[in-house]
């Protein structure tokens, strides 16, 4: 799980696992994979959500406000968020329990 806090006045983007986010502060918009979203701004910051798998990575913007599911080829490769460029209100990664054990 990979949760996200853009700072909304400053542009910023990440790459989790291949799949790119990057947050444009002067048009609010939110592009990933070619969806672009315009999601409701109450406050400073804009929150997601990523629950990354082996061949999913599903995307909550804003506690649903916009939900994005995107599949890839499993590679085997561990999940990794790099800041591609801005910096970010706030990075948290956590490894979760499968269900399946």
């Amino acid at each position: 799980r990979v949760k996200i806090s853009f700072d909304v006045s400053a542009s910023a983007a990440i790459d989790i696992k291949g799949v790119k986010l990057e947050w444009r502060a002067e048009s609010g918009t939110l592009l990933c994979d070619g969806y672009e979203m315009r999601p409701h701004l109450s406050g400073s910051a804009l929150q997601v959500d990523a629950f990354v798998d082996i061949s999913t990575c599903e995307l909550f913007i804003n506690d649903g406000e916009f939900y994005v599911p995107l599949g890839f080829v499993p590679d085997g490769a561990e999940v990794e968020a790099k800041i591609v460029s801005g910096k970010l209100g706030s990075l948290e990664m956590r490894r979760l329990k499968s269900i399946w054990a």
